[in-house]
This record gives C-alpha cells, structure tokens and sequence, in this order.
C-alpha cells in the first residue's frame, strides 16, 4: 500500500494514526468533518478498506529507522478508517465488497465490520444471507459466523428489521443436518436475541438432535434469553451445564488447560444478557483447544 495510491480526500485518512480500539460507532471519528469525506469518495474507500497489501506492512523489519515505523504504522490503519468512513455514510454499495474482510484475521476488523454492516442497514441481509449459504460446507467456518453475527447485529441496530433478520437466521438453521454445529448455535443465539419465538419449535428439534455445539448455547440458556425459564432455575442447572461443556471440550478438544477450571456460560450474569459474537467465541474455543494442545505435548 502507498499513498500514491490514492488521492485526496481518502489519502488523508492514511495520515490518522491508530484508531481508538473497540468503541462503539458513535465514539469514532467524524470523517466528513476530520477529514472531508464524502459520499463521492466511497469507490475509493472501498478499495482502501479492502487493500490486502495491508498484509505487507512490516512494523518489526530491523532496517527500518523509527521514523519509518511509524510511517507504516500510519498506514496499517488506513483501511481501518475507510472501513468506519463507508460505515457513517451508510455506504450500500460497500456491503458486497466488504464480504472479503470476513476472512481476514484483523482485530479491528473483527470489533468494527459487523457495526459498519449495522450502520449500512437491512440492504446487506441478501447478500450476508448468500454468503452463508455458499459457504457453510466450508471447513473453516469462522467467516460464515462472522457473517451471521453481522446479520444478528443488523438486527439489534434496526428493531424494524427484526423479523427480516430472523427470517434470514431461520431459512438456514431450517438446514440443520447439513450445518456444522457451531453456525447452528450461532443461528440460534441470533433467534435468541431477537426472541423469534416461532423458531422455538425448530431450536428445540435442533437441540433434541445434539446439532448444536453447546460451547456457543445450551437449550437452558436459550429457554432463559425466551423467558421459559427464570434466573434462578437457569443458575441451578448451570453447574450441570457447566459439566456438560467440560466433558464435550475434553472429548473434542482434549483437558482443559490449568487457567481454566470451567468453561463460562452463554449468559453474562451480572447483567443477564447473552454474549452475542460467535466468531470470538469459536476463536477463544480454538485458543483453548491450542493450550490444551501445548499441556499435552508437554506430558508426552
């Protein structure tokens, strides 16, 4: 990536330096006002938030003087901004081409896209929807879950949306023999949170079916979030739930390691809420899986 590459105004949003870190949209910066973005810049903005070159900026090549590593690290998050520029513009056309950044290992990325695609708007939910299905039989499934977690925050921003989303959540949890389990649960904690209660029925077949991997929700977790059940029969079956994730971690993924002596529940329990983004979830479970790996190459 150069700033030849592109010009003014898009060019300036190469010069901002690092962005503030998993905010929420209204805490971003104004880039019309900071940096004269328009609706006219959006072509641009896309190409910039979707450089791949990205990957090419070196922060720890040893010939590089200090002056140069701040040059790049400078550019590192030009497309970071572009990405939250499309965002405030509500930029539609942007929803297609943003579809690359699903796979991409970004932490940013992984905070910021589904709130562009919550400012972007219903529009997108066609073309996540495609996404998801073209893709599900794929053996990584982490940007299929990025993608439904994209759709559920669509959701939250838009009430009047709720159904819509649903509908997209429902037509593919309806394929649950061919899902993998993991975007099954996704589906569902996406149901969940909009309280699809005509899914319930199908959720229940699908947890009757063991299709559902209970690392991401259980079906106590998913009566509580429906209100079927209180708080307080939710926390008295938790510690047997607790037991049903370490036993399912432990014959998939092996013991658990040292630091953790549980696996944490779907619902935060202080403030009763379900932990929406299933793609953290399905990285934490990988980083969990990598440790316990570790533990045990280290007994052999």
């Amino acid at each position: 990536m150069a700033k030849a590459d592109y010009t003014l105004p898009v060019a300036n949003l190469l010069k901002l330096g690092s962005p503030i870190f998993a905010v929420e949209s209204d805490k971003w910066l104004d880039y019309q006002q900071t940096a004269g973005i328009g609706s006219e810049d959006i072509p641009q903005l896309i190409r910039l938030a979707t450089d791949d070159k990205l990957e090419d900026v070196d922060l720890e090549d040893d010939d590089l003087d200090e002056e140069e590593e701040e040059q790049n690290a400078t550019l590192l998050y030009g497309p970071i901004h572009a990405l939250r520029a499309l965002g405030q513009l509500k930029a539609q056309e942007a929803a297609e081409p943003l579809l690359s950044l699903l796979d991409w290992e970004d932490d940013f990325v992984d905070e910021d896209l589904p709130r562009i695609y919550a400012l972007i708007g219903p529009a997108a939910n066609p073309i996540l929807a495609e996404y998801v299905a073209k893709h599900n039989q794929e053996e990584d499934i982490l940007p299929i879950l990025f993608a439904v977690d994209c759709i559920t925050a669509i959701g939250k921003q838009h009430p009047q949306a709720q159904a819509e989303c649903s509908d997209v959540l429902l037509r593919q949890l309806e394929l649950y023999k061919e899902n993998d389990q993991e975007l099954n649960a996704c589906l569902i904690i996406g149901l969940a949170a909009f309280k699809a209660e005509k899914a319930l029925p199908l959720i229940e077949t699908v947890f009757n079916e063991d299709k559902v991997d209970i690392l991401h929700i259980d079906w106590d977790t998913t009566q509580f979030e429906f209100g079927l059940i209180d708080e307080a029969t939710y926390k008295q079956r938790e510690p047997i739930n607790n037991e049903k994730r370490k036993t399912l971690h432990e014959s998939l993924l092996g013991p658990l390691p040292k630091f953790l002596s549980e696996i944490p529940p779907p619902v935060t329990p202080k403030k009763n809420k379900l932990k929406v983004g299933a793609k953290d979830k399905a990285k934490t479970k990988r980083k969990i899986a990598d440790a316990s790996k570790k533990k045990n190459r280290k007994r052999k």
